[in-house]
């Protein structure tokens, strides 16, 4: 029985400078609505606290969805030659 096998090359490139900037800039809009609403709470402005609270908890998803990313990025490349094909292709997009 003859051998089948397949070779494929493929080239990735990591763009962390622009994923670095995005994470800062999420974590600076968490440090500015937590300040926002702090004020809010201790002004008694309750609609206003829990419309912060929403947008507050949507930067936090948003920061633990990028590291979530970034860990099975660093994963499947740290095993790479290991790495099967169908775990290549459920890697994360992060063209966004």
């Amino acid at each position: 029985m003859a051998d089948n096998i397949q070779t494929y090359t493929s080239r990735i490139f990591l763009n962390t400078e622009e994923a670095k900037k995005k994470l800062d800039e999420l974590q600076s809009k968490v440090e500015t609505l937590r300040k926002k609403k702090d004020e809010a709470a201790r002004a008694g402005d309750w609609p206003t606290f829990n419309s912060l609270k929403k947008q507050l908890d949507h930067a936090n998803n948003q920061i633990r969805s990028m590291q979530t990313s970034a860990q099975k990025i660093d994963r499947v490349l740290g095993n790479l030659s290991t790495a099967s094909v169908k775990e290549l292709q459920h890697l994360p997009d992060t063209s966004e």
